[in-house]
């Protein structure tokens, strides 16, 4: 299995880590806390499930936080990607 030390993206807003996963050769699949609710969605876990598989759990935030649409949260880290 591929060493997920250097793709930890627990926290991380769910668009986010998504695609900093497919960036490092990922599949990503994603598994929900609750149902769908109309709010940012953070990842709370991660896990290996083959050589290219990752699910990630998810939860949806209930309150509206500022800094989402700063630019320096909105791209922090896809460009080491």
């Amino acid at each position: 299995m591929k060493n997920l030390t250097a793709v930890d993206v627990a926290g991380y807003l769910l668009p986010e880590a998504s695609q900093i996963l497919q960036q490092a050769g990922y599949q990503v699949a994603v598994v929900a806390t609750g149902s769908p609710r109309p709010y940012q969605a953070r990842v709370l876990r991660q896990r290996q499930l083959n050589e290219n598989l990752i699910e990630l759990t998810r939860s949806c935030e209930f309150y509206q936080d500022p800094t989402i649409t700063e630019k320096e949260v909105r791209d922090s880290a896809l460009q080491d990607y």
